[in-house]
């Protein structure tokens, strides 16, 4: 769903670009290999703590898919950066979590829906789109 755009002007007052805004939605499959019993998901535009959307979630069973929350993306030439940040606790009490500055943008080509999967086996998040190339971080413990 398109809500809004806006226009980026450049020195000459000049209309140059138009950003356009979207709503997406954001699912969780637990690929750890162990229940997971909170996890917090955070979206940020430009990586600003004043454009972000955070969930927590509880009691997902190991091979589950959940459905998240819905999250706000940009598209179009100077559109900014989505930034993804996930922290996560196993049922055995373990802390995991990845870097606080990994981003994987939506493009104009996707339809808005974002998975993100955590692979116990490889200890990495994936993140996928609907068409866009998919990205992957390295998780660590917290």
């Amino acid at each position: 769903m398109i809500d809004k755009g806006k226009y980026i002007e450049d020195v000459n007052d000049e209309v140059t670009e138009f950003i356009t805004t979207h709503t997406g939605h954001v699912s969780f499959k637990n690929g750890w290999g162990e229940d997971i019993s909170s996890l917090t998901v955070r979206h940020r535009r430009s990586n600003d703590p004043g454009e972000e959307e955070i969930k927590a979630v509880y009691n997902i069973p190991s091979g589950k898919e959940i459905k998240v929350m819905d999250f706000t993306y940009e598209t179009g030439a100077g559109s900014s950066f989505d930034y993804w940040w996930i922290k996560f606790i196993t049922n055995s009490g373990k802390e995991y979590q990845i870097k606080d500055n990994f981003y994987c943008s939506v493009s104009s080509s996707d339809d808005g829906n974002v998975k993100l999967r955590v692979d116990g086996a490889d200890k990495k998040l994936y993140v996928t789109f609907s068409h866009s190339s998919s990205c992957q971080v390295s998780i660590s413990s917290s």
